[in-house]
């Protein structure tokens, strides 16, 4: 049976992981900010939620959100560094769309076609004021042949190659590798130029044939810039931001507003897309953890994929518990098992509530260990299995054992 709609059940969440969920959320109306200013008006540990929202960078959401509540319970200095930091964004974001102009007109140039990954055409699109998710870079992608002729033209543009140029003509650099940096003495960041999305090793991957047969294309500054079509764009958040990088609170914020505003649009054919490149556990988790901790709405076929399962909630609470505690790290048994026991799902919970379970989620091997797998020879790369627990002896030594407790 798939969860109600609209209810978020936050019980045992601190009033400072609760006030940030609510600003993180696709939903922002008189309720969400009655709620957010009774929770600033009580005891909120603000310099912990500073922490938070520094972690996560999400300084410009938290400014424009608790900026139209009863400001009285929000510390001045607090929020005033907050809107320091959307004005300051508002600035780097067209100083990034301007860049971005930039490298697709010397791109053009060069005849190359190029597609736009992310950055602030994604949120302009997701948050109607691209200041609000920050942006660290550009990223873009090209066709693999083209990569050689188009650093040339890039150099003689003045971009400057932040590689070793000789990586291009290294067949298994490009097969296991995913991307490369340019940056103009003076552009404000670098650009990443990807011929794949992600490292061969990701798992799903998703091949680039089919991103750009589906391409959109969309205007900026008075140029047609191609962009993947939403459904490649969701797989592409859901593998990223689950793989790369846990699930942080700006990919969740991004997938829970791209559930919620595309509710009638084709979720079967994600579907269908995600089941070829092997992502349906990925989509699972991001549509859980969406529904448990912002409150997005499923879309019928979101609901239907049930994505409540004890696995998949099991995973959930382990990126409930790196969201929010301090150092950002693994939460252990005791309270992995407190955020299973408050998700609101007596069933899953009930089935999930065993150690091996834990022990399971943890082991799930993550980005850095598909890194360490890529040094090795091809018959041996299942191995990021065995480097998993071995990274997680190392980082945490006889501290994982007690975690156990």
């Amino acid at each position: 049976m798939n969860k109600p709609q609209g209810n978020r059940p936050w019980a045992g969440v601190s009033p400072e992981s609760e006030l940030t969920l609510l600003c993180c959320g696709p939903t922002w109306d008189q309720n969400a900010r009655a709620r957010a200013a009774a929770l600033a008006a009580g005891s909120v540990d603000w310099e912990r939620l500073g922490r938070i929202v520094d972690h996560h960078r999400l300084h410009p959401l938290m400014a424009a959100r608790l900026g139209q509540v009863d400001e009285g319970g929000v510390p001045a200095n607090l929020l005033r560094g907050w809107q320091e930091e959307y004005r300051f964004n508002r600035v780097r974001t067209v100083q990034l769309v301007q860049e971005l102009i930039a490298f697709a007109q010397a791109a053009n140039r060069a005849g190359v076609a190029t597609m736009v990954l992310k950055g602030p055409l994604m949120a302009k699109e997701l948050y109607g004021d691209a200041a609000l998710r920050w942006s660290s870079d550009i990223d873009v992608m090209v066709a693999r042949e083209q990569l050689t002729g188009l650093t040339a033209a890039l150099e003689t543009e003045g971009y400057r190659p932040l590689f070793d140029k000789r990586l291009l003509h290294d067949r298994r650099h490009l097969d296991e590798r995913y991307d490369v940096c340019f940056q103009r003495p003076e552009g404000v960041c670098h650009v990443e130029v990807h011929w794949q999305l992600l490292p061969r090793h990701t798992e799903p991957w998703l091949a680039p044939r089919a991103l750009w047969q589906h391409a959109e294309s969309h205007i900026v500054g008075g140029m047609r810039m191609l962009q993947p079509c939403w459904q490649h764009l969701f797989l592409y958040l859901c593998v990223h931001g689950g793989d790369k990088h846990h699930f942080g609170l700006r990919f969740l914020g991004d997938l829970a507003r791209m559930i919620q505003g595309r509710l009638d649009d084709d979720w079967d054919s994600v579907l269908t897309i995600a089941r070829h490149t092997g992502a349906v556990k990925l989509v699972r988790l991001a549509a859980a953890l969406s529904w448990w901790l912002l409150g997005a709405r499923l879309p019928p076929a979101l609901q239907r994929e049930n994505p409540f399962t004890a696995d998949v909630m099991a995973r959930a609470a382990l990126v409930r518990g790196r969201l929010f505690r301090d150092g950002f790290g693994l939460p252990g048994y005791t309270e992995w098992l407190h955020y299973l026991q408050t998700a609101g799902r007596d069933s899953a919970g009930a089935a999930a509530l065993r150690p091996w379970r834990y022990l399971a989620a943890i082991g799930h091997p993550e980005f850095g260990d598909r890194e360490f797998a890529v040094t090795l020879p091809p018959g041996l790369r299942s191995m990021c299995h065995l480097a998993r627990p071995l990274r997680l002896l190392r980082t945490h030594s006889l501290a994982l054992l007690r975690r156990l407790g």
